[in-house]
């Protein structure tokens, strides 16, 4: 009788609530709550462990204080369908479709670069990400103190990569926060919508693409960080591909609480149960949205994303001469052959990157690298004595910062790119650029080193394209959701 009337009371929150977000519904959404495990005492132990301190701390299957059996409740009578997961028993190979949603909920071990880059693949292929942490999540506080990193470190393990750190829990009082920075689809335009926070754990911004739409300053009080809390954000959102993210301060305000004390989901001080649905709706693209045509589908291009680019046009007055998919197969891409670059590789030791399981190979799914300090190195065989233009295309799939891996480049003996940064030139992971140079080859091959200044040399694909035109530029195309979404003349010799 208890779970019956609870769940009707959600009904009737859930129509309330959804008479304000329009006529979409949360209906069929596939949730997974993650969860981790602790001991009092701070020691991590595997779910599969007899239940211990942390289980119940944000559970959505619990029902007591620090549970989130009541969000749950509510999500299901909206007719989401919710999974209760355990950080060890995560299928990463499989988070595309098995879910539209993943919560970072209690979780506290460190994700390897592997987990990290599939979780990058299921956002950018149109999956929805929340994450959030809390100092409890590294066991009691008094047993280890406060400022335990073990839930903060977990979050950032997988959410560094798209330019967030969460920061350690500060110990703070209760807090009202409502100091949005603008309109957004979360406050349904409504500057005075309202979070309560207990020992917020903010947001500190890495990369401009993700934004800040509330800031922390309210809460301003950091016991366990240096950071000035002025630029930290309470909430923070972020598109990539054809995903979103959104990374907020607190657990306390989605936990079942007790009535009249502390923080919790149903506090009539905030304005909870509105803003979490709102932030469902917008991570799972209920929210009423045009979905571009490239993001109804599943990505087949691994680290780009969704909007694979069209045909690369040819440049004018120009003849294509070569194709080549470094590290891989011959492929038919987008009705264009790419060759392998086997017969061209004169550099030993060499490896390949290929693509995911179930991904079909396309020349930027695939890399071609070398461990440093050797260089990458290419002979192209072209009979013809002329001016070529080559074109170098690069994905970073491994940085997750910029200064973390500068290539320079060298053609026919003559260097053309120095300190190349593809992270820092992209302005993140995932998107793929290209270098265009001009060259001319009169001894019957093209040669191409690319020698790493720092971490490991590699490329992604080449083009090479004759004869030249008479314009005398150079250019620089960077490709994420749309076939040309940055288009910038630069001299070759000072890129």
């Amino acid at each position: 009788m208890i779970v019956k009337t609870s769940v009707m009371l959600w009904i009737s929150l859930a129509l309330a609530v959804s008479a304000c977000l329009g006529p979409e519904t949360l209906e069929g959404v596939k949730v997974a709550w993650i969860v981790g495990n602790v001991a009092r005492d701070g020691r991590l132990q595997r779910c599969s462990e007899p239940r211990s301190f942390l289980r119940g701390i944000t559970s959505s299957l619990d029902s007591g204080v620090h549970g989130a059996s009541k969000l749950r409740d509510y999500f299901v009578s909206q007719g989401v369908v919710w999974s209760e997961v355990c950080q060890d028993d995560i299928d990463f190979s499989n988070l595309n479709p098995q879910y539209d949603v993943i919560v970072l909920a209690s979780n506290n071990r460190i994700f390897n670069k592997q987990e990290a880059d599939r979780v990058y693949d299921f956002v950018s292929r149109g999956g929805g990400l929340m994450v959030w942490s809390d100092n409890i999540y590294g066991g009691h506080y008094d047993t280890v103190g406060f400022c335990v990193k073990s839930g903060p470190d977990s979050d950032n393990s997988l959410v560094n990569q798209f330019g967030i750190h969460i920061i350690a829990d500060q110990h703070a009082t209760t807090c009202l926060n409502k100091d949005w920075t603008g309109t957004h689809y979360i406050n349904g335009g409504n500057m005075s919508k309202t979070f309560v926070i207990e020992g917020p754990s903010p947001v500190k911004i890495l990369d401009p693409e993700f934004k800040m739409i509330q800031s922390f300053k309210t809460c301003a009080k950091l016991t366990c960080s240096g950071d000035d809390p002025n630029g930290l954000a309470s909430i923070a959102v972020r598109e990539l591909g054809c995903g979103r993210i959104i990374a907020h301060a607190d657990r306390n305000w989605v936990t079942n609480g007790e009535s009249g004390r502390g923080v919790n989901l149903t506090d009539s001080r905030g304005d909870h149960i509105y803003l979490l649905d709102r932030m469902m709706h917008w991570l799972s693209q209920r929210d009423g949205s045009d979905i571009p045509d490239t993001c109804t589908k599943c990505a087949t291009d691994r680290y780009s994303s969704a909007p694979t680019p069209s045909p690369h046009e040819i440049p004018p007055h120009r003849r294509i001469r070569r194709r080549i998919n470094c590290g891989g197969i011959e492929v038919n891409y987008q009705g264009l052959i790419w060759e392998s670059d086997s017969k061209y590789l004169r550099s030993g030791g060499s490896r390949v990157r290929l693509p995911l399981a179930g991904d079909p190979p396309t020349p930027f799914n695939t890399e071609r690298w070398i461990p440093s300090p050797n260089c990458l190195n290419y002979e192209v065989d072209l009979s013809e004595k002329e001016e070529y233009l080559v074109r170098l295309h690069f994905v970073e799939n491994w940085a997750n910062s910029e200064n973390a891996r500068l290539i320079r480049v060298r053609l026919e003996n003559k260097e053309v790119l120095d300190n190349f940064d593809i992270f820092k030139e992209v302005r993140g992971r995932g998107r793929r650029i290209h270098r265009d140079f001009r060259v001319t080859v009169d001894d019957g091959s093209l040669s191409i080193s690319i020698c790493p200044i720092l971490q490991n040399a590699k490329c992604d694909a080449l083009e090479i394209f004759s004869p030249a035109d008479s314009s005398g530029s150079s250019s620089s195309h960077l490709f994420q959701n749309q076939d040309q979404s940055s288009d910038n003349d630069f001299d070759a010799n000072h890129p």
